[in-house]
């Protein structure tokens, strides 16, 4: 039977799904450590190379797809998708079917996550509605578990193989030293993006100083070439200009005097 392995618990890994995948903390490591230690690691027992996710949270099935079919899906690859889909706009056709007290929580949670209040992304969520505004206050990753009865009652009896449900448990107040150590984490991942920036903007006016050299040059070349053409015409005008200026007696002079 397909299992979740222990790396994808939420004993080993910390994660507000508001944030990014680079916000998820392992329990082990230092709490301003970005998760590495295990995000390579098979994500179920056996290996698979595709698997589906499911919740009681929100509507959706999610598949991720093993970048490496020997390695089967990692856990890496597990909440580098749940981030990935999470943060994509929420479908208007799915808003819409949304409807009494979850419609009002997740309205709500809409703008309490674009504000200013502790433990929220903020602004950088932007305008529109996200699926992870659906979670509404159950932001906190809590696991994948195999729960065969929810997935019966998901497909209408049937049970397909290779099903996790992911658990999604509510968020509540951070203490002063999680403030800190996400505050610090956010920080890290503002200036991983300045960084990255930086080097796309150096890349961008380096390639166009190498395309502006690149014209000087053919400039220089065509310049060159017309100049070289005009010099031949003018060349060739000069010779014939030369040979018809001869008269027919000075030519028979120098016959004679041959």
């Amino acid at each position: 039977m397909t299992a979740p392995t222990q790396d994808l618990d939420q004993v080993y890994l910390k994660w507000n799904m508001l944030f990014s995948a680079s916000h998820c903390v392992r329990s082990d490591d230092k709490p301003d450590k970005s998760w590495s230690n295990g995000r390579g690691s098979p994500a179920t027992h056996p290996r698979l190379t595709e698997v589906k996710i499911i919740s009681h949270t929100f509507p959706w099935s999610i598949t991720v797809y093993a970048g490496d079919a020997n390695a089967g899906v990692t856990c890496g690859e597990i909440i580098d998708r749940l981030d990935d889909f999470l943060h994509k706009n929420l479908r208007k056709e799915d808003a819409d079917l949304d409807s009494g007290n979850h419609r009002v929580e997740r309205d709500h949670a809409y703008y309490h996550n674009r504000s200013t209040a502790i433990g929220v992304p903020g602004g950088r969520l932007g305008e529109g509605l996200r699926r992870l505004d659906w979670l509404c206050k159950d932001t906190m990753f809590g696991g994948l578990e195999v729960d065969n009865g929810f997935v019966r009652d998901y497909y209408g009896g049937a049970t397909p193989p290779a099903i996790l449900t992911l658990l999604c448990t509510t968020r509540y107040p951070l203490t002063e030293q999680e403030l800190d150590e996400q505050n610090a984490r956010e920080r890290e991942e503002d200036d991983r993006v300045r960084a990255a920036e930086e080097r796309a903007r150096a890349a961008e006016a380096r390639a166009a100083e190498l395309e502006e050299k690149e014209m000087r040059r053919m400039r220089k070349a065509r310049s060159h070439s017309r100049a070289g053409s005009v010099h031949s015409r003018h060349s060739g005008r000069s010779s014939a200009r030369s040979h018809i200026s001869r008269t027919p007696s000075e030519e028979n002079t120098d016959e004679d005097d041959e």
